[in-house]
């Protein structure tokens, strides 16, 4: 999907003006990996670095893992990413969100859960993006899909203290 994104981004962005660093930005994600530093600073835009840190550690987030190890995956992939990138994130200092992961069946889903992984349809059609929040809308018209098409389950979400109490939610 990511290497799609120049191509994608520029289409769908070249119609609207002054959106070219915002294309700009997207176009050098993809450059921005697996790429040597010394390579990245010549040309990458800073916005690319930036989002291509954020978008491994929101993947590394989506598997449940806390901000401290998702920190030290990332410095550990050697010329991958940009250090000053990488020490802006870690001076953010996230508090941790008392969360955890579990593998659920859609009756157990409740509002406010978050899906750590796409929700699709058995027919393979995407129904939601991951890092989607439960809102009682969603619900509606993910129940009209599980009766139609039906859903692959188990559905993978995040859970805080507030929705924790899902029904024999089991974590994965």
């Amino acid at each position: 999907m990511v290497d799609k994104l120049p191509t994608i981004s520029k289409q769908l962005l070249a119609p609207i003006p002054r959106l070219d660093a915002v294309r700009e930005i997207l176009s050098g994600v993809s450059q921005a990996v697996g790429v040597s530093v010394a390579a990245q600073m010549r040309g990458i835009p800073p916005g690319a670095e930036i989002l291509r840190v954020v978008l491994d550690a929101d993947e590394l987030e989506s598997q449940g893992l806390p901000f401290s190890q998702i920190l030290n995956t990332l410095r550990a992939r050697k010329d991958r990413y940009n250090p000053d990138v990488l020490s802006a994130l870690a001076a953010l200092r996230c508090e941790p969100v008392k969360a955890s992961v579990s593998a659920v069946k859609f009756s157990e889903v409740r509002e406010g859960m978050t899906f750590i992984e796409d929700v699709l349809a058995k027919n393979g059609m995407l129904l939601v993006a991951r890092g989607q929040e439960v809102t009682s809308g969603l619900l509606v018209r993910l129940n009209n899909f599980s009766t139609s098409l039906g859903l692959c389950e188990p559905l993978r979400v995040k859970l805080t203290q507030e929705n924790a109490e899902a029904p024999t939610a089991k974590s994965a």
